[in-house]
């Protein structure tokens, strides 16, 4: 087979199969990922907007990564922006972007690579931004995703500064991802009462990495907080004189309002 027939090929099987990344790297997805992946990077799909309540150790950033890298290198010119909490989780997201580039063989198509950006010769980039709102704004052009890491953890500040980022592509993908942390923030108001939204909803046990006597193990030293790290639950912060369930349980919804 020529060599151009064969980079063909490459490119027809990374158009079809978005689940690509994982299999040149020798990474066997789940089920979740392989469908997270197909909704964020097709052309046709209308569940781009999607919120992963994972719990530790799922793989939802390596999954993040993977949907950057795809995205970015099917779309020249484009720009796919990471943000998070912290300098530290961008660094992350950059290099586990330049871990699955450099593990499919894609690191020719590489142009610059710093520790906060991805430039591929296409024009494409990835860009990493740290949770600071006064140093995030000024993007919007040619952006196709937005993906927040570690939403739940991420200043609620952050989001009226980059979701005017999306305002004039219709198309272009948001995903928040995290582990829940209580319920005063916005993983956490969007995840119970937001629309648009495709939901995945993956505990630790149902991910086939994990050991049922490591789980076993956390349950007994994390106590509560097990639920919220392991099992995607969003626990009432400790301040609250009421709970959420409290407040439900309270509600009859029979009763009629009073009018003054």
């Amino acid at each position: 087979m020529s060599e151009i027939a064969s980079l063909v090929l490459s490119e027809l099987g990374r158009a079809l199969n978005s689940s690509l990344i994982f299999e040149l790297n020798g990474i066997v997805a789940d089920d979740w990922q392989r469908e997270a992946l197909e909704s964020i990077c097709s052309p046709l799909s209308q569940d781009k907007w999607q919120l992963w309540n994972l719990g530790r150790r799922c793989g939802k950033s390596t999954t993040a990564a993977a949907a950057a890298v795809t995205l970015a290198s099917r779309n020249p010119g484009s720009l796919v922006v990471f943000v998070g909490p912290s300098e530290r989780i961008s660094k992350e997201n950059i290099r586990r972007c330049l871990s699955l580039i450099d593990g499919a063989g894609y690191a020719g198509e590489i142009l610059k690579r710093t520790m906060l950006e991805i430039e591929f010769r296409s024009k494409a980039r990835i860009l990493a931004l740290p949770g600071k709102a006064d140093t995030i704004r000024g993007l919007g052009d040619g952006i196709i995703a937005l993906i927040s890491d570690e939403t739940a953890y991420t200043d609620e500040v952050v989001f009226p500064a980059v979701l005017p980022y999306l305002a004039t592509n219709d198309q272009a993908a948001f995903v928040c991802l995290s582990t829940p942390r209580g319920m005063n923030n916005f993983f956490a108001r969007e995840w119970h009462e937001g629309s648009r939204w495709k939901r995945f909803k993956i505990p630790s046990s149902s991910c086939p990495r994990i050991s049922a006597a490591y789980l076993e193990e956390m349950k007994e030293k994390l106590g509560p907080l097990y639920a919220q790290e392991f099992e995607n639950s969003f626990l009432d912060e400790d301040s609250e004189l009421f709970t959420r369930d409290m407040i439900f349980r309270a509600v009859d919804p029979e009763l009629q309002a009073i009018c003054l």
